[in-house]
């Protein structure tokens, strides 16, 4: 323990006189203040990367150099050009917080007789978005009182959990064996993502998910995928044209379900993969994402 200092300022005393050789073009007075020279440690970046932005903030005459052996950078420049290179850092150079993404699917005909109905927030050409609400009647009479259903009372099936970083990716699979695989060898030929002959003879479905954090938002891409098996090998495709974006609450959850404008029912049959082939029910995603402490 007690050799450790000495080495770590031998290192430190190295890497400074490595720089120093960089840093050799001399920096003229400007605006009546001499240059300056700092060292940056880089923490949850890379170091080339944390460069290319501070150089964005330099002067003219300023240089930085990068150790991408101890994660540093070095800046030499006005003291005012400093100031702005380091409230950079500050901002940027922070930990990427990670989210736990939860998956499952609950069936329509469960929902119903657990008196939980849907509050549709977003109607768009291949998705429904919205939340679950119950349905009351108070004193016997016939008029409904909506009030918000807590996450636990939703029964949910095939749930599954994903923790990724926030603005990286990850995939949760819907089911396996799916009944239409006909239909998806035939929309993935007509659409233009699937040039082969062979026909798929296994399809399973699943999405892949990206959640990026703003703030007390979550904003969450969804985009749906099968992998398929050929007589030639295994395969997967991504439907980049059907994915959808929604931003949700930490910790709360949200039902994403089949458009019924879209005519072919797509995502309806991607989230069909969650049920069993002899339910004639319509499945939702029920999706909550919260960042992890």
């Amino acid at each position: 323990m007690t050799e450790e200092k000495p080495l770590r300022k031998s290192a430190r005393l190295i890497i400074i006189l490595c720089f120093a050789a960089v840093f050799a073009v001399t920096l003229c007075a400007h605006g009546g203040e001499e240059p300056a020279v700092k060292i940056f440690q880089i923490n949850y970046m890379d170091a080339e990367e944390a460069a290319a932005m501070a150089r964005n903030l330099l002067s003219p005459e300023g240089r930085i150099a990068v150790n991408r052996g101890t994660n540093i950078i070095m800046v030499k420049d006005f003291p005012p050009n400093i100031v702005q290179i380091e409230n950079l850092l500050k901002e940027t150079d922070v930990r990427t917080a990670q989210v736990r993404v939860k998956v499952g699917y609950a069936d329509g005909k469960s929902l119903r007789a657990s008196g939980i109905d849907i509050k549709w927030n977003y109607k768009g050409s291949h998705w429904l978005v919205g939340n679950f609400v119950k349905t009351q009647s108070p004193g016997g009479v016939n008029v409904e009182a909506k009030a918000e259903v807590k996450e636990e009372k939703i029964k949910r099936r095939g749930e599954q959990s994903l923790l990724v970083l926030s603005g990286k990716e990850g995939s949760i699979s819907a089911g396996t064996s799916i009944p239409y695989v006909d239909w998806f060898y035939a929309y993935s030929r007509n659409n233009g993502y699937y040039a082969s002959q062979l026909r798929f003879k296994d399809v399973n479905t699943g999405f892949a998910v990206l959640p990026l954090v703003k703030g007390n938002t979550i904003t969450v891409t969804i985009t749906p995928e099968v992998s398929y098996i050929t007589d030639a090998g295994r395969g997967t495709i991504r439907f980049n044209r059907i994915s959808t974006t929604v931003d949700v609450k930490d910790g709360e959850p949200v039902v994403l379900g089949g458009s019924p404008a879209d005519r072919e029912s797509t995502v309806t049959r991607f989230l069909g993969g969650a049920g069993k082939t002899d339910e004639e029910t319509d499945f939702y995603m029920v999706l909550t994402a919260t960042v992890e402490k």
